[in-house]
């Protein structure tokens, strides 16, 4: 039962601390030290000093309970802060991110991250927001010049069909955003930067559409045999 007892509490100890943005692990060198007795001389320090071991469990607990429930937060507002590399307002919340690292803040009363994940949510729906925007705008301009391509009138459905699956002419619906896990999915799927290279990447589509549609109504050669003498 001693050596349970004290197995116990180094775990509980164990859990009450850890990397930053974790608290520092609790001093259990007094414990240790119990663990290298054994027999009736392990069981009267235990008892010796019961107060003292018992005195920190409610603490530890509590630390523990509160690391594994504010953990998941700031896993991902760090997941979140990648995504915004570039941005200039990231300044405004990388300092108060790198402050409860160094300050082993995270369960500190009140709770820092949940305001910084929601600023940071928000400035990352709000430049998704604009770059879907962008992108639908580039869709319906690069359909409009094609529409008015005398090559392309020249067309048929079926042909047109087949040209706006190949250069891939069909704007992509727009991602959701309205929670943190919506904005969070759509950044996995694409980030800024990629949402950036494709707005610009749709005028050459369509121009390489055209090309190839240009291409296919020339006239083709036709290769005649003329007869032996």
């Amino acid at each position: 039962a001693a050596v349970e007892f004290l197995a116990k509490l180094l775990a509980l100890a164990d859990g009450a601390g850890g990397n930053a943005p974790r608290p520092a692990k609790p001093d259990t060198q007094a414990m240790r030290d119990l663990q290298m007795l054994s027999g009736n001389a392990q069981l009267l320090q235990i008892h010796s000093r019961k107060d003292e071991l018992s005195n920190p469990i409610t603490a530890w607990k509590k630390v523990s309970d509160a690391i594994t429930k504010r953990i998941p937060a700031w896993e991902r507002l760090q997941e979140l802060d990648g995504y915004a590399t570039g941005l200039p307002e990231a300044k405004e919340w990388a300092e108060s991110i790198a402050a409860i690292a160094a300050n082993r803040s995270l369960v500190a009363d009140p709770d820092p991250v949940p305001p910084l994940l929601q600023k940071l949510t928000q400035v990352l729906r709000d430049a998704t927001t604009k770059l879907q925007s962008d992108l639908a705008a580039a869709f319906t301009l690069g359909e409009g010049l094609i529409a008015k391509s005398d090559v392309w009138q020249r067309f048929s459905a079926d042909q047109r069909k087949d040209i706006t699956a190949r250069f891939q002419l069909t704007a992509p619906a727009p991602a959701a955003l309205g929670t943190e896990d919506e904005v969070l999915a759509a950044l996995r799927a694409s980030s800024l930067p990629e949402q950036r290279n494709l707005v610009d990447a749709v005028p050459q589509r369509f121009a390489r559409a055209l090309e190839e549609a240009a291409r296919l109504l020339e006239p083709k050669a036709v290769r005649v045999v003329l007869p032996s003498a």
